[in-house]
């Protein structure tokens, strides 16, 4: 397997060996090489992207010997996730793998003729990738990763009984956190949560808004948002300055300081994603591949230093 990582500081390279990106005004030249390929568009840098991408790369390989895989980081930019659905418009690989709900929306907003697989998307019907999970009409289908947000609540419960304010840092411009926050707060009422709520816009207003909500919580909850994932050290730092813990619904942040987590298989959820790539690249039309999920969430908590 040969497989190139692009991370671009502003637009992006050509697309090496594929063909040029239509902002460079080259035309598509086809590849010297048989070999699949296959396109890997991750729209943020934190681990648990960085996780599914390992794993989907690694797994799809052992599927698919040969494969020739290229990926690329829109660096947490909606409008660089666009530019780079665009250059893969153009240079047609035989496969594109969408991580995160902005990257798939990129690219299934744009591009008809390429089977997508998406993964980890909240709710891919509400952020409009496609309009029937069992049964998808298009060039699109993946694993979704909708959070368990009851089993999330009630591991808090556990853990902390007396934490009764949560605080949540999202960005309303992404569509999984919309749906993540719609479910969370019916449930944290039911719960007898205060749910204390801060949106943010990008990256650099993580750390201010992070630093303002601590003071007012018993704890903070990261629910499943690209913007404040990459911002996760800055929520880490914010918690530990107030003493109060970190929950995340990723299982990943806590292996980087998150106190605990009970979250979607994100492993499993990769493996399966490759599996149907694998399919796909065989064959296998999108239509007899509904869009599935990762299973029964897990739970890991941090084990701390006596």
């Amino acid at each position: 397997m040969r497989t190139v990582k692009h991370r671009m500081a502003c637009l992006f390279p050509v697309l090496l060996g594929w063909g040029c990106i239509a902002l460079t005004g080259c035309s598509p030249r086809v590849s010297s090489s048989d070999a699949p390929r296959v396109a890997v568009l991750k729209f943020a840098d934190h681990p648990a992207l960085d996780h599914i991408e390992e794993v989907f790369v690694r797994e799809f390989s052992i599927a698919q010997p040969g494969i020739d895989v290229k990926t690329y980081c829109a660096q947490g930019e909606m409008l660089m996730a666009h530019q780079i659905a665009q250059a893969l418009q153009n240079a047609r690989p035989d496969l594109i793998a969408a991580i995160a709900t902005p990257s798939a929306q990129a690219c299934a907003n744009l591009i008809k003729d390429v089977p997508i697989i998406f993964l980890a998307v909240s709710d891919p019907v509400a952020a409009g990738i496609v309009a029937h999970p069992d049964a998808p009409e298009g060039n699109v289908t993946g694993v979704s990763d909708a959070m368990p947000i009851r089993p999330q609540l009630e591991m808090i419960q556990r853990l902390q009984p007396e934490c009764r304010q949560l605080g949540v840092l999202f960005n309303p411009s992404e569509a999984n956190s919309q749906a993540g926050m719609a479910r969370l707060r019916p449930l944290c009422a039911e719960y007898g949560f205060s749910l204390r709520e801060q949106a943010v816009h990008s990256i650099a207003e993580v750390e201010l808004a992070a630093r303002e909500v601590v003071s007012q919580v018993d704890a903070m909850y990261m629910i499943l948002d690209n913007t404040v994932a990459s911002a996760f050290p800055a929520v880490l730092q914010a918690c530990q300055s107030a003493e109060i813990p970190l929950y995340t619904a990723d299982a990943a942040f806590v292996e980087h300081g998150a106190d605990a987590s009970c979250s979607v298989d994100y492993t499993r959820l990769a493996a399966e994603g490759a599996q149907m790539a694998h399919q796909l690249l065989s064959g296998t039309p999108v239509r007899l591949l509904p869009v599935r999920d990762a299973g029964q969430p897990i739970e890991r908590i941090r084990q701390r230093r006596p």
